[in-house]
């Protein structure tokens, strides 16, 4: 929303601003807005703000994305990881963890933050469980709740989304395909 906000703004009062400006002036609002704005597959860097562009091929085309029935509160999940861590998430050592699995690091998917989000949520851990019985790539985005498979079709995805919510653990789902480059901005991408 915020980033629709500040790129609708952008346009009406036509301040012309550039990606970047945009990116760099959203980032101290929340980490997950510049994301938005990059509009492409990406790996980020810093809090959120350093983007570049994701390569690598994703080991699967459609993703189910689900919620449980309760939501996690982003401070409450980072402060109990760095208690049981004794360290934060944005220490220069602690490298991110979404990276190419060809470029030997680990595989898409991991998150440092499913530990503390389970420890405060068991939901997610049922989640990701039922989810993982059916793909092999199913994890937590952000600092929860939301957990995310990858599915190999459009039906695996709205199979695995009508499963989670028959059985009760999730209280909103939604199965798509997953794109690298947002459709309202492939034109001016050059995608």
């Amino acid at each position: 929303d915020a980033a629709s906000a500040l790129l609708a703004a952008n346009e009406v009062w036509q301040l012309n601003l550039t990606q970047d400006q945009l990116i760099g002036f959203s980032a101290p609002f929340g980490a997950d807005i510049p994301c938005f704005l990059f509009a492409r597959a990406s790996v980020a860097h810093g809090v959120g703000e350093k983007l570049s562009v994701y390569t690598d091929s994703f080991p699967g085309s459609y993703v189910c994305l689900a919620r449980p029935k309760h939501g996690l509160s982003t401070k409450a999940v980072f402060q109990h990881f760095d208690r049981q861590q004794e360290r934060t998430l944005t220490m220069r050592r602690c490298a991110d963890k979404v990276r190419p699995a060809s470029q030997g690091y680990v595989p898409i998917g991991s998150n440092d933050l499913e530990v503390s989000a389970i420890a405060l949520l068991p939901d997610v851990a049922m989640m990701l469980r039922a989810m993982r019985c059916q793909v092999s790539d199913a994890w937590m985005s952000g600092s929860g709740s939301t957990c995310l498979a990858l599915c190999s079709s459009k039906s695996e995805a709205g199979l695995l989304a009508q499963r989670l919510q028959d059985d009760g653990l999730a209280s909103w789902t939604h199965a798509g395909e997953l794109l690298d480059t947002h459709p309202a901005f492939a034109a001016n991408i050059g995608a």
